[in-house]
């Protein structure tokens, strides 16, 4: 009876999981974040409404670094909208949000392998979701460079970097047909999704998947696939979507760099990120020691004139960069990025620790979870969208405690 009451709750923990990274990959941010409260509440009442006083190491500073955003906010540089602060707060929440539903998860002993299993196929679907979706804009809409077709079809999705490698280097599907179908396919969404920030977090998972001898041959296969990625693109470089996506790869460091001449509209509107990375450091520079080092606090936005019809917002400001780390040095300043990347490093440290003493594929996973985040955080704000957030926190919060799952089987039956 304990066993059968058990195996229901992890059940319904997995389907909540399907549920909650195909809800952030398809419902609009505000359905999203309810979704995911609803989702938690759920799980802590499958838990006997027990709340785990740690969901992860040195969680402290993740909560610390929303309380800096609180604390700055009584010490406002403008007129902040109600809006914005509430945003903001949600925004920087949310982490702590999806780490705890992650670990909920592994408090109710959701199989590793069901969820793996998961991945590969939610990432199978939306891939051929994307795909299709794509096939659809080309027939009926006149694109002609690769800026348009992505503001019809979107970036791709975070979670198929993730189904690919785990598809690779795991054995959950052992179907030979159905792996080469599914590889081709979610293969198919990282090259048309013409995302570097995708291609980056698939070379780190890769990577780092691979730190195991067993994993040659596998990291053997995937440089394979990469170099015939490659040879496509060389096939196909003079066509119009290939030739702008290679000069968005030769530009990715100048256009998050900041140091451009802005006076030009067309060099502001060519290299947008480099911009608004400007427009904060300005905005940062003008500000007294004491702001400088504690922030502008949640609601703080940057000023980027006429320009923040580019990113789709209304006015002449935007409430967050491409680059997290400017970010938080608006909302949070000098101390918030410490915090930042303290919490990011010393886990990073703490997972790798973990790999010296035991090679588990679940403790490489965690370190590339970290080193992801770590990344992107430059290129796409890391943890602090909704979009990208959630699935990677999730991950971690399930990864980080799974080992401490016996603790709690007395109080899952």
């Amino acid at each position: 009876m304990e066993l059968a009451l058990t195996f229901k709750k992890s059940t319904i923990g997995l389907l909540l999981f399907g549920f909650l990274v195909a809800a952030q990959s398809l419902f609009p941010r505000t359905i999203f974040f309810i979704s995911a409260i609803v989702v938690l509440g759920i799980l802590f009442g499958l838990a006997d409404y027990h709340f785990p006083l740690k969901i992860v190491s040195y969680q402290t500073l993740l909560i610390g670094l929303f309380f800096l955003g609180l604390f700055g906010t009584l010490f406002p540089l403008g007129n902040y909208q109600t809006t914005d602060l509430i945003r903001d707060m949600v925004y920087f929440l949310s982490p702590v949000l999806f780490i705890l539903i992650g670990r909920y998860l592994s408090i109710l002993q959701v199989s590793f392998e069901k969820i793996i299993q998961w991945v590969i196929i939610l990432s199978a679907i939306l891939s051929l979701y994307f795909i299709g979706h794509l096939i659809w804009v080309l027939l009926q809409l006149n694109v002609t460079n690769i800026y348009n077709l992505r503001n019809q079809i979107g970036h791709g999705y975070t979670i198929v970097p993730f189904g690919l490698t785990l598809l690779i280097f795991t054995s959950v599907i052992k179907n030979k047909f159905w792996r080469v179908v599914l590889s081709l396919l979610m293969l198919s969404h990282l090259i048309l999704s013409f995302s570097r920030s995708l291609m980056i977090i698939t070379m780190i998972l890769v990577l780092v998947l691979a730190m195991e001898k067993k994993a040659s041959r596998k990291l053997i296969s995937v440089s394979l696939i990469i170099l015939l990625a490659a040879v496509i693109f060389k096939i196909f470089e003079e066509q119009t979507f290939i030739a702008n996506f290679l000069t968005k790869i030769m530009r990715t460091i100048t256009e998050l760099s900041g140091s451009q001449d802005w006076s030009s509209s067309q060099m502001i509107t060519s290299n947008w990120r480099g911009y608004e990375t400007h427009q904060a450091m300005t905005e940062f520079n003008s500000w007294n020691i004491f702001h400088q080092l504690f922030g502008g606090g949640f609601g703080n936005n940057i000023y980027v004139g006429d320009y923040a019809y580019l990113v789709g917002v209304k006015g002449n400001s935007i409430p967050f960069l491409h680059n997290g780390y400017f970010t938080i040095l608006i909302k949070q300043g000098v101390l918030g990025v410490i915090i930042y990347l303290a919490f990011l490093g010393l886990n990073s440290l703490t997972a790798f620790g973990a790999i010296l003493r035991k090679n588990s594929f679940e403790n490489r996973l965690l370190l590339a979870v970290f080193l992801i985040i770590l990344v992107t955080t430059y290129t796409t704000t890391g943890i602090f969208t909704l979009e990208n957030g959630g699935f990677l926190c999730v991950f971690i919060g399930y990864l980080a405690k799974k080992e401490q799952v016996s603790i709690w089987k007395t109080s899952l039956t």
